[in-house]
């Protein structure tokens, strides 16, 4: 299929804040046929199985089975389906607020990614009624990947996937999440994205999460009201021998003699 030279360029996109999805599925077309559609205020997400083609802005794109599409808001979109049969992955989503901002190409042929975008957008489908977060959290790797695909290299901080690793950890640290469970929300083996946190925060998952809860654990212990059961539930460990034995293994006593040499209420 010939379609014009793809002049048109997506405005830049902002991922420093998590997208919020309005709405995501498997859609299905038939074809022969052609349609248009505007979105004010949501961005586009296909990861495609058919032939055919989209204009956008006077550009034409081919679209490809295994190929991925990212459509900014406020843009009359034309489709045309040239199969009988034209399904694909959906998710249309608002970024909120002002962000650092990337650039992401309108249309992406994801080749050697294809599994991990299709299990991701299977995911966001599966999911986003029942667990709008974690959906989100997947579609904010999902445009991470797409990012870190564009050359030249569009990303001046921590990898996409690096940064939802840390941004979930942070986010469900009282959930008791560990490092298997952040691998498998992120779309990586654990020890796939251990070495790739390794490599740019300098420490393994483990390592993060037991740090962010020797700290927080800390300043409730020193600072709050709460019972020593209760910090415990705030850092995500709920059995009292576990609490007592992660607190004396980071802190060298227990919680309740931590609370004693220093909280200003027992000077």
């Amino acid at each position: 299929m010939k379609t014009s030279r793809a002049v048109f360029q997506n405005p830049p996109v902002p991922l420093s804040r998590r997208p919020e999805i309005v709405q995501a599925g498997l859609g299905e077309h038939h074809g022969p046929r052609e349609e248009t559609f505007e979105f004010e205020d949501a961005w586009q997400l296909h990861l495609y199985f058919w032939r055919g083609e989209f204009e956008i802005d006077g550009t034409r794109f081919g679209v490809d089975p295994e190929m991925v599409s990212l459509l900014p808001p406020g843009q009359p979109i034309t489709w045309r389906f040239t199969d009988e049969h034209c399904d694909h992955y959906f998710v249309h989503f608002r970024l909120p607020g002002k962000q650092r901002k990337v650039f992401i190409q309108p249309s992406n042929h994801v080749q050697r990614r294809y599994e991990i975008f299709n299990r991701l957008f299977r995911g966001i489908a599966a999911s986003y009624r029942s667990n709008p977060f974690a959906a989100e959290i997947t579609l904010w790797t999902l445009l991470f990947q797409l990012a870190d695909m564009q050359e030249p290299p569009v990303l001046q901080t921590l990898p996409g996937a690096v940064e939802t690793a840390r941004t979930l950890m942070d986010s469900e640290l009282s959930t008791g999440i560990n490092a298997s469970q952040v691998a498998a929300r992120v779309g990586y083996s654990r020890s796939q994205l251990n070495r790739l946190f390794e490599e740019h925060a300098g420490q393994t998952l483990a390592q993060y999460l037991a740090e962010k809860r020797v700290s927080l654990a800390r300043e409730l212990l020193t600072n709050s009201n709460l019972t020593i059961a209760q910090v415990g539930r705030r850092i995500g460990i709920r059995e009292p021998h576990h609490l007592n034995k992660f607190i004396r293994r980071h802190l060298g006593v227990s919680p309740r003699e931590y609370r004693r040499r220093k909280s200003p209420r027992t000077q």
